[in-house]
């Protein structure tokens, strides 16, 4: 996986990946996790562990890439 962008504020993460593998041979499933995986770890580098919820998840067929946005879930 190659990270093509990445944006964050205080409650929102923007992600763009692209894949080596192609993405028809993986499930919905494997992409979102690795995405949220990939996230994570990111995140974690700025020192944010907020649990993310995702907004938006899509597929860019002609690069094969992939795009998510998540929100950080509010805590009390």
């Amino acid at each position: 996986m190659k990270i093509l962008n990445f944006k964050f504020d205080n409650s929102f993460f923007e992600l763009h990946a692209a894949f080596t593998t192609n993405l028809d041979l993986l499930t919905d499933y494997d992409i979102q996790m690795d995405m949220l995986m990939m996230s994570k770890a990111i995140l974690k580098k700025a020192g944010i562990t907020n649990f993310l919820i995702q907004d938006t998840y899509f597929i860019v067929e002609d690069s094969n890439s992939v795009y998510c946005t998540y929100h950080f879930q509010e805590t009390n």
